[in-house]
This record gives C-alpha cells, sequence and structure tokens, in this order.
C-alpha cells in the first residue's frame, strides 16, 4: 500500500516538472512559425541589390521576453553596398510585413553574422554613430632596440621617422 502511494507521489512530481517544461517552449515556437509564415511571400523592395538573385528569409526568432525578432538573411547578402537609406527601406518592408502583431518588437536584421547596420561604412552613416572600431587607432612609439654604436645619425631621411 505504501509502495503504490510512493509511486503515484512520484508519478505526479514527475509530471509536474516535465509539464511546465513543454508548455513554456511552446509559445515562441509559435511566435517563429507566426513570423516566419508572414516573411513568405516578402519581396526585396531595394532594387540595387543583386545578390543573391532570389532574396529569401532564411530564418526568424522571435524572443516575446526581450520583445525582440532575428530575421536571419543568406550570407550572400554581404556582397550587396548597404547605406541608411536603403537600410530604412529594407526594414521598413519588413516591419509591414510582418503586421500588428509585432510592431512593438526590436527588429534585428542579420546576414553572414553581422548585423545589416554594421555593414555601412562610417563614411555614409549620417544618423547612426560611428563605428569607432573600424578607425585606426594611434600607434605606439616603438623605440629602437638595437643601435650601432659607430653609427652617426644622418643630417637627412627618415632615420625612425617613419610611422
Amino acid at each position: 500500500m505504501l509502495n503504490l502511494r510512493f509511486r503515484g507521489l512520484v508519478m505526479v512530481f514527475t509530471l509536474l516538472w516535465i509539464v511546465p517544461a513543454g508548455i513554456m517552449a511552446q509559445p515562441e515556437k509559435k511566435l517563429d512559425k507566426a513570423a516566419m509564415s508572414k516573411l513568405v511571400n516578402w519581396k526585396n523592395p531595394v532594387k540595387e541589390w543583386r545578390y543573391p538573385a532570389k532574396m529569401i528569409v532564411d530564418s526568424v526568432k522571435v524572443s516575446e521576453e526581450t520583445k525582440n525578432i532575428k530575421v536571419f538573411f543568406p550570407g550572400d547578402l554581404l556582397y550587396n553596398p548597404v547605406r541608411e537609406e536603403n537600410l530604412a527601406v529594407f526594414e521598413t518592408s519588413i516591419r509591414t510585413s510582418l503586421g500588428r502583431k509585432f510592431r512593438n518588437y526590436d527588429l534585428n536584421l542579420i546576414t553572414g553574422g553581422f548585423e545589416m547596420e554594421e555593414l555601412i561604412p562610417n563614411i555614409f552613416r549620417k544618423q547612426l554613430p560611428v563605428d569607432t572600431t573600424r578607425l585606426p587607432g594611434n600607434k605606439a612609439y616603438r623605440p629602437v632596440l638595437i643601435k650601432r654604436t659607430d653609427f652617426t645619425e644622418p643630417v637627412k631621411g627618415l632615420n625612425e621617422r617613419y610611422k
């Protein structure tokens, strides 16, 4: 009798432990499918971008907790010249395709492991801040480690002033 009660308790606790994990995973998968189904018929509005020949969405990842949508595109999209104006048109078309359900979500467009905003060169950035990681840094002075003792310094020439 005691053994049956123990088995029953173990079964109930196991079900209580397993069932919530399955329930919690469902909404995000459903949101991913819903977002992907809305982007199936999406067309690329930027005619200047020629790669890839047929622009499609690879995958979509929706995070309801952070209100964030990551839209993944093929790596060939990297070969196109990305500018702020083109990216704004591109992002607006995706937002309209996603519809009202996802209007309050942040949108990240990713291709080849990079966000598309990162692909805009600094010289073409007007509204986006300049990416300081791309700027050449000041090179530290490197002293000459070995110098000949009988060496006379020339009056003209670089003479270690080539930096």
